[in-house]
């Protein structure tokens, strides 16, 4: 099961008359006592009641089914995409083992769509933003030191709750582990015979045209904006618009605004009522992600950030229509009333709502290919196929296997460097300031010549002897056992990776946001610097407010219309009711681990259930925000 390393603290709290609480590992409702301090120890009535509660410790994930898109055969990639990850790598890679076993299929490749959290160990909480309470370094640190090794190769990007500085230094991507690729701020990978391409973080329009000015040590606003998406990058991805060949797949942390026009708006609104607002207005999602699908127009899209799956289908041209078809024909009814919606027409789109709950009974939904009885057009070079998913939580929609065609596959491919991404890079380096200013890029795309992505072939294939990306990670700090993390922890240094600087060497380009890598540097534990910071300390602003896009409770509650609790597993108990507790440092024990001490001045807050690492940004009546440190 999963080998959970916690932060060097815990802590435990009690509600009068109920049972212990420990409120990011388990959720309880029903008769037991008012909830203490820090934990929800029950609502109601006092005594020992049923409870009903989410555990997400030492799980049985078999009873989760994973749902197959598309037939699976010899001459297709099998890919299982996974929302948000949150440090769970080994629950995915459990599910993915026992899918495997189940239905006898090889899964290629696995693809995370944000929210990763490859934190090596306690220091590289200095450059996440992470509130104390959530900060647990889940199972990345053993891949990173080797004690583990991926099942599966897999590919991420990054969202807005990463360990920000070792991804940094990764910016045209690289490896973070043995078997396990970061894609880079932006960037574009193949993988037999499938072209892939992603970009990280979030938007926000107030950094989107800044230059990317922020280093090590982080303060308390660049921690928030380094994971803020800039334009620049934008550019560089909207630069495939004359490409050749479309994008196979393209991932984001956060959905394009507006894609949910696309899909089954009602059914979201449902499961998620509190975005309601945000629809109306045209504001949920990020309008950079918008003009990129609609830019290069990729084949399926990839997303997660907001806890939820969804599904859409984007079409960006049609073939000529007779003269009597209407608009409104080309779409079905959760589109013609989110089209209403965002024309601020209220009275029409309630009309159609409530026409749309009857007319779903009877129309087929021209959602994924996961859809059996779908009769929706095939896809072709006009459509982008869109998949958000949850994040990794029991009976959660977090995985999803979709089954792509790409002709012969033999099962032995790699990750290969894409010419004509590299040569964008090259062309567009003059782009890159890293000062904080605005910065302006053209408003049509560069031109990237055949000769120009000969270049950057024959640079690659003469250095490596291939287009394969070279399996080349190396530690570049202690891991998460060094003594160095006991206690108060030193910031690292601005450094380097050694990948970005054969990368950058063979395209012949000089450090713009990185530094070179000093091999003296951290794998002894020898930090020069001699301000040490206690990891609490920047956890949040000056005045105490915490960051619109940190973590956000999504109210689950069945009262207020979003989804059902969840009852614990039977026959399996919950880690967080275990005495023994783990410290860096130490071997943890497989199964006993425990949950970051809260803080013991924060007040729970009745009739809220917490989403720990939402980072949605929406507003209505039923979004409650918890301040942490408080």
């Amino acid at each position: 099961m999963s080998d959970f390393i916690p932060m060097p603290q815990a802590g435990r709290f009690h509600g009068r008359g109920g049972n212990r609480n420990h409120r990011n590992h388990s959720r309880g409702r029903g008769r037991g006592g008012r909830g203490g301090r820090g934990g929800r120890g029950g609502r109601g009535r006092g005594g020992r009641g049923r409870g009903r509660g989410r555990s997400y410790g030492n799980v049985d994930v078999s009873f989760d089914k994973i749902e197959e898109i598309g037939e699976p055969s010899t001459d297709s990639i099998s890919i299982a995409v996974e929302g948000c990850c949150h440090g769970e790598l080994d629950r995915i890679y459990e599910r993915i083992e026992d899918h495997q076993k189940k239905t006898g299929q090889r899964i290629d490749l696995l693809i995370c769509c944000g929210d990763f959290q490859s934190h090596r160990n306690a220091g590289d909480f200095l450059s996440s933003s992470i509130p104390p309470k959530y900060r647990r370094l889940g199972t990345f640190p053993r891949y990173y030191a080797e004690e583990k090794k991926a099942p599966i190769l897999t590919l991420f990007i990054g969202g807005n709750h990463e360990a920000s500085q070792p991804l940094r230094e990764l910016y045209l991507g690289g490896w973070v582990a043995p078997n396990i690729y970061y894609l880079g701020a932006a960037g574009v990978v193949r993988y037999g015979g499938l072209r892939i391409g992603g970009i990280s973080g979030i938007y926000k329009s107030h950094d989107f045209k800044m230059g990317q000015y922020e280093s090590p040590p982080y303060d308390r606003s660049t921690l928030r904006s380094v994971y803020h998406v800039r334009n620049v990058d934008v550019y560089r991805m909207k630069c495939l618009q004359d490409s050749e060949e479309r994008l196979d797949v393209m991932v984001s942390h956060d959905w394009p605004l507006g894609i949910y026009q696309h899909g089954n708006a009602n059914e979201l609104l449902r499961k998620k009522p509190f975005f309601r607002q945000e629809v109306e207005q045209n504001e949920l999602g990020s309008p950079a992600n918008q003009d990129i699908l609609f830019t290069i127009k990729p084949k399926r899209w990839f997303s997660a950030h907001l806890h939820v799956k969804f599904e859409a289908i984007v079409v960006h041209g049609r073939e000529a229509k007779t003269s009597n078809e209407s608009e409104t024909a080309e779409l079905v009814p959760s589109q013609v009333a989110q089209k209403d919606l965002a024309n601020n027409n209220a009275e029409v789109a309630q009309k159609i709502d409530e026409e749309s709950a009857v007319a779903e009974e009877e129309t087929t939904f021209h959602g994924l290919e996961s859809n059996k009885n779908c009769n929706g057009p095939d896809l072709t070079e006009l459509m982008t196929k869109f998949l958000a998913l949850d994040k990794c939580l029991p009976r959660r929609q977090y995985l999803s296997v979709i089954h792509i065609p790409v002709g012969t596959h033999s099962g032995e491919a790699q990750f290969e460097y894409d010419p004509e991404w590299l040569a964008i890079v090259r062309k567009t380096n003059h782009l890159t300031c890293k000062e904080k200013r605005p910065v302006s890029v053209p408003s049509q795309p560069i031109e990237v010549s055949v000769e120009d992505a000969k270049w950057v072939r024959e640079r690659i294939v003469e250095h490596n002897g291939s287009l394969r990306i070279p399996t080349n990670f190396s530690r570049t700090v202690p891991i998460y056992s060094h003594p160095m993390f006991q206690g108060r922890c030193r910031p690292f240094p601005a450094m380097g990776n050694p990948q970005t600087d054969t990368l950058l060497s063979i395209l012949d380009l000089e450090h713009f946001i990185t530094v070179p890598f000093d091999s003296s540097s951290l794998l002894d534990g020898n930090i020069e610097d001699e301000n040490e910071i206690e990891i609490d300390d920047i956890s949040d602003n000056e005045n105490g407010a915490q960051d619109e896009n940190e973590i956000e409770i999504d109210d689950m509650s069945e009262e207020n219309g979003g989804e059902a609790a969840i009852p614990p597993v039977e026959g399996k108990k919950d880690p967080t009711t275990d005495e023994k507790e783990t410290k860096i440092g130490n071997e943890p024990s497989i199964g006993n681990t425990k949950d970051v001490a809260e803080d013991e001045n924060e007040i729970a807050l009745p009739h809220q259930e917490e989403d720990d690492c939402s980072g949605h940004t929406g507003s209505g009546p039923v979004v409650k925000k918890v301040r942490y440190g408080e």
